[in-house]
């Protein structure tokens, strides 16, 4: 879509709900405080930045998620290898006190 197409269908949109209210809705919609007051096609430029910018958004927080997964990941693999040491650790001390008890009956 063209910004002139984009212009025209805010612009219409606009009109619309701003009929609606009963009160002109420029400046007050989502996409306006993004509006540098470009002399051609304002609102679709700023409706083209707010786009680009929860775009932005959604990638840094899927990155975000990405990396704390990774994070959780390596976090429970440790817990794992701590775990599996602690057995390891419980069955040998298990082992040397009835190795030590064979002694101490001899």
């Amino acid at each position: 879509m063209t910004l002139k197409d984009l212009q025209m269908r805010l612009d219409f949109d606009k009109w619309t709900e701003s009929e609606k209210v009963g009160e002109d809705l420029c400046g007050k919609l989502n996409y306006c405080e993004l509006c540098e007051g470009e002399e051609e096609y304002p609102c679709a430029k700023a409706y083209n930045r707010l786009f680009e910018k929860s775009k932005k958004t959604t990638t840094a927080k899927k990155a975000e998620k990405k990396e704390t997964t990774k994070a959780e990941v390596k976090k429970t693999a440790r817990k794992a290898v701590v775990k599996k040491n602690t057995t390891k650790t419980a069955a040998l001390s298990k082992k040397a006190e009835a190795v030590l008890s064979l002694n101490e009956k001899k």
